[in-house]
């Protein structure tokens, strides 16, 4: 089961996600992601410290959310990358 939970502050928008980014996961996760249009000219944070797994659907949705962010001028940070996760990416 994943879990993408978003605080959106004045500052900066924090991402946490937990559980594992299956492929159907990440599908479902979309429209969460798609709800950051607005944050992307700011920093947003995606805290990766209990993601599990991540599959290819997965990191796509980061590609996306990647693109948006330089295309408008905004930073994402990843933060608390586990090595198995890292070794994906």
């Amino acid at each position: 089961m994943l879990e993408i939970n978003i605080e959106q502050n004045a500052d900066a928008t924090l991402v946490v996600i937990k559980g594992r980014m299956e492929t159907v996961a990440a599908q479902d996760s979309e429209n969460k992601f798609k709800s950051l249009d607005e944050a992307t000219a700011g920093t947003i944070y995606l805290d990766c410290k209990e993601l599990e797994y991540i599959s290819s659907s997965g990191l796509r949705l980061f590609l996306g959310l990647q693109k948006k962010v330089m295309k408008n001028g905004g930073k994402l940070i990843f933060r608390h990358v586990s090595e198995p996760i890292l070794n994906v990416f």
